[in-house]
């Protein structure tokens, strides 16, 4: 069986929500731009204490930047394959755990995420931006509720082809997320620590589902 009907509500206001921040990060000059950034995302090292801001720019207090540097996106790719991934996955399992408790579950898992990649490298002054760790937990937790369900590519992707294109094994799409992951590493483009981050977010997902899945939903559903 696949996901059917329209997307959630949570997953749907986080895909827009994701995609409107980044738009009108579009429209600042690049100077404002780096600022927001320092402001809104993560820094290792300002959070571990080993380095502070400017004035200006410490706005949010450091242990917040766990949840807003969830919210913005470092390029286009980050941000496209947050979508894509959120949509694809997050319909069943925020059917199977119920608005509130999926969004407990997407920040919880990203908070996560981002305390392992703050131990990783903890004296690290570039922002650390993006929502993957989060992500990462959708993805663990539909292991464990539907680990041999087929997706189909949200209609946001696959546009006109969204009848047609095939519907591929949720195996599939996940070994492409974390080999994505893999490459941006190798590329330089991840900050360190960035692939053990993402693999504690989905094993934060995984464990989480467990507790906030409704009670009639079943686990290793074979569809």
């Amino acid at each position: 069986m696949r996901a059917r009907g329209p997307l959630p509500q949570v997953t749907l206001a986080l895909s827009v929500g994701w995609i409107w921040i980044h738009l009108w990060q579009s429209t600042l000059d690049a100077t404002v731009a780096e600022r927001a950034q320092h402001v809104l995302g993560l820094i290792p090292a300002v959070l571990t204490g080993r380095a502070t801001l400017a004035a200006e720019l410490a706005i949010v207090a450091p242990p917040w930047t766990l949840l807003t540097s969830q919210l913005v996106h470092a390029d286009m790719l980050d941000l496209g394959s947050a979508v894509f991934y959120v949509c694809a996955f997050g319909g069943r399992v925020e059917r199977a755990l119920g608005a509130l408790r999926f969004a407990v579950l997407l920040f919880v898992c990203g908070i996560c995420a981002g305390l392992v990649q703050v131990v990783a490298a903890p004296a690290l002054v570039v922002p650390i931006l993006g929502a993957s760790g989060a992500v990462s937990g959708v993805l663990g937790a539909h292991v464990l509720l539907a680990p041999r369900a087929r997706l189909r590519f949200p209609p946001l992707f696959a546009g006109p082809l969204a009848g047609v294109v095939p519907a591929l094994p949720a195996a599939v799409l996940l070994a492409a997320w974390f080999a994505l992951a893999w490459v941006r590493g190798q590329l330089g483009v991840n900050a360190p620590g960035a692939f053990l981050a993402l693999a504690a977010g989905f094993l934060c997902g995984m464990i989480l589902v467990l507790f906030l899945k409704r009670r009639a939903v079943p686990l290793f559903a074979g569809c």
